[in-house]
This record gives structure tokens, sequence and C-alpha cells, in this order.
């Protein structure tokens, strides 16, 4: 839903398994708790960093995990 929303992704590297997103690009891994708030943290105080990261992730989102994409994908295989 942040990714939808364009809003930056902070997360633990358990919390982001699965997702497509490459870390530093579409998303921040944080796995111990300084970390994830000084994330966090960053992300309020860089607004450019901010919209970048958020940027990535809505484009990601866009190319891999909306249901157009789902199907473009699916028409490709042959399904």
């Amino acid at each position: 839903e942040a990714w939808a929303a364009g809003i930056p992704v902070v997360s633990t590297q358990i919390g982001a398994e699965g997702l497509p997103g490459v870390p530093g690009e579409h998303l921040i891994i944080a796995d111990e708790p300084e970390d994830f708030a000084s994330a966090v943290v960053n992300l309020l105080q860089d607004s450019s960093s901010r919209y970048a990261v958020g940027n990535a992730g809505r484009l990601l989102y866009e190319r891999e995990l909306t249901w157009a994409s789902a199907w473009t994908r699916l028409d490709r295989v042959g399904l």
C-alpha cells in the first residue's frame, strides 16, 4: 500500500521477504532498532531521498504489482 501511494518504505529484512524491491532503491532495510529509527528520521529530514525512494517504489508497484502488470505477464506466457 505504501508503494502504491508513493510513500517510502523502511522495513526489516524479514518484513521485506518476498518483495521485489531492491534495498536502497525501492525501500530501506534496517534490522536493528537504532538503524530503523535513523532510516525513518533520515527520510523525514531529507526530502530528495524521501522522494527518490517513494517514487522508485511507486514505479516498481506499477511495473510489478498491479492487476494490469499481472495480466500482461500472464499474456506473455500464453495463459
